[in-house]
């Protein structure tokens, strides 16, 4: 048996995590270009190699992490890792998560947690978008911070209700101990809350999709770079998973780590005020994650929860089995799909009006993808087809102006009554029918008996229904069971056809018109000149066996006849 010797295999690609390397910069609209070409974007498939391909993805994707981070810090979000609940990065198994840092957020009224979907990297919704003309803003966490503050800068332009400052949110609020590294996040947020709405909402996002962690690099990573990592050769496989050693206490899946946030900081004072009003925004698979742990423990989250938004719902309500929870999605929950409908326009919706009691279940709506499913809460239109990851950063403006309106009345609100969009009936095209002429022959003309024919003028027609074919029968009888010799007498003028004359190409005979229209007329004239009295008798005789041929014909057709 034989086998490579390890030195012998291909070489695995390695980049570093930098953006200059891979022939990349980041332009000042936050967008990736490349260096020899600026105009045109990031590009995947750089080369055939697909290894070589998703390396290097990584190494920029990498880069591009800890520019975030960097812009991040400078938005006034921290960096927390759980569960140590501590801003400097620990040397065990640790999940990182985005949040505004706790001196601050216990004093907001209002707190938004973001549930990712489990396959990307903390604070990314598309990286699509961030490789694209969106760019970092467009495609991360980035851009709703930077809207949140917009909002927030100046109280003219905010239309969240005013609240009264209670004792707990004064500056006199005992706060805890800050790492160092940290300060500068801290520092940041605190000149943004003097300055901002003093309603301004605070800030969660969890991190569902980086729950792989790596001790050999002391780092947590979502499943595409765990699949992306180093290996031994290009030919190695991805190194496995051990369930123990790769993954973090409280947080080996997606559920768990959204329960353990819930449960250690939504809840605690430290964090979040027990006033504050949490609004939920549940992207794809987080959706159904999300909606699971609430379906499992609704009494105990229901008092924290004051509205959620949900994109691409389709498939993630499917087993809701808890009527209260039921009843709140109805009143206070909110989804975006993907769809060519207008944008916000209502594709599916619960079947009657909002009840006032919890109901065991709800009817089956149509939504516009054609398929049936439990809907649960107003489903709009995203205005246009997109990936599911996008969804949420092209309509991410719509949904804080929906918490917005909530706000105004949290106590007391529930949606309102919408009316299924239906889509204009598309107008039928007909393509008009070009008359088309009619280049056969005229149609020869019966006799008296069978039935008038056509004008004179249009055909060449005899005297006594003679026709150019000669005299058709009287009836159609006439040729009822009648003989290839009976009939003969009534074809008249039709005949025999001729034999054609032949010469000989090529050692085989064939008729001299066909000879001639196939240019080789001269062909013909020159064996014409030379022709042999055995190639005169070699015509006769084949003549003769076609002739013998039809006769024996003939004879066949009679036979069967009088049979």
């Amino acid at each position: 048996m034989f086998r490579r010797q390890p030195g012998s295999l291909p070489k695995d690609p390695i980049f570093q995590d930098a953006l200059k390397e891979t022939g990349h910069f980041i332009a000042d609209d936050g967008t990736i270009r490349q260096v020899n070409k600026p105009k045109e974007f990031f590009v995947f498939r750089a080369t055939d190699n697909e290894r070589f391909n998703e390396v290097r993805k990584e190494a920029v994707n990498g880069a591009i992490r800890k520019e975030l981070k960097k812009r991040m810090i400078k938005e006034g979000m921290q960096v927390w890792y759980l569960p140590q609940l501590q801003t400097r990065k620990p040397k065990e198994a640790h999940v990182p998560i985005l949040t505004t840092p706790p001196q601050v957020l216990r004093r907001c009224k209002r707190v938004i947690v973001v549930v990712n979907e489990d396959s990307q990297d903390l604070g990314v919704f598309a990286w699509r978008d961030i490789g694209g003309e969106p760019g970092l803003d467009g495609g991360s966490v980035l851009g709703i911070v930077k809207e949140l503050n917009r909002r927030f800068s100046n109280p003219v332009n905010c239309s969240w209700p005013v609240g009264q400052e209670s004792s707990s949110d004064s500056d006199d609020t005992p706060t805890a101990e800050v790492p160092s590294d940290c300060n500068e996040a801290t520092q940041v947020a605190k000149d943004l809350k003097k300055i901002h709405y003093p309603d301004a909402p605070g800030l969660i996002v969890l991190n569902s999709g980086q729950l792989r962690y790596s001790p050999k690099e002391n780092r947590a990573m979502n499943t595409i770079t765990w699949h992306d990592r180093p290996r031994k050769s290009a030919l190695h496989p991805m190194s496995p998973v051990d369930e123990d050693w790769n993954t973090v206490p409280g947080h080996r899946n997606a559920l768990q780590h959204i329960k353990w946030v819930f449960d250690r900081i939504s809840t605690d004072s430290n964090w979040v005020s027990p006033k504050a009003e949490i609004y939920v925004v549940a992207l794809n698979s987080g959706a159904r994650h999300m909606l699971q742990l609430l379906d499992e423990e609704w009494p105990k989250y229901s008092r924290l929860i004051t509205a959620m938004a949900i994109t691409q719902s389709y498939g993630v309500a499917e087993n809701i089995d808890n009527p209260e929870l039921r009843c709140f999605l109805r009143r206070r929950c909110r989804a975006w799909m993907g769809s060519d409908a207008p944008l916000n326009a209502p594709i599916a919706l619960p079947e009657g009006s909002n009840p006032s009691t919890p109901q065991p279940s709800y009817t089956i709506s149509e939504l516009s993808n054609g398929m049936d499913e439990t809907v649960y809460y107003p489903t709009f239109s995203t205005g246009e087809w997109l990936f599911a990851e996008q969804i949420f950063p092209a309509i991410q403006t719509h949904v804080l102006d929906w918490f917005e309106e909530v706000a105004r009345d949290a106590f007391g609100y529930k949606n309102p009554e919408f009316e299924l969009y239906v889509a204009p009936p598309e107008p039928e095209t007909v393509e008009p029918v070009e008359p088309v002429e009619d280049e056969s022959e005229p149609v020869l003309p019966h006799d008296s008996q069978q039935g008038p024919g056509t004008d004179a003028a249009s055909s060449t027609v005899l005297a006594d229904g003679v026709g150019v074919l000669g005299a058709f029968p009287a009836s159609d009888d006439a040729f009822d069971y009648a003989t290839a010799d009976e009939a003969e007498p009534a074809l008249g003028s039709w005949g025999k056809p001729e034999s054609p004359e032949k010469v000989m190409i090529a050692g085989t005979l064939v008729p001299k018109s066909m000879a001639e229209m196939a240019g080789l007329g001269g062909l013909v004239t020159e064996r014409a000149s030379t022709r042999t009295p055995e190639m005169d008798l070699e015509v006769q005789l084949e003549d003769k066996d076609k002739k013998k041929d039809d006769e024996e014909g003939v004879q066949d057709r009679k036979d069967s006849q009088v049979v």
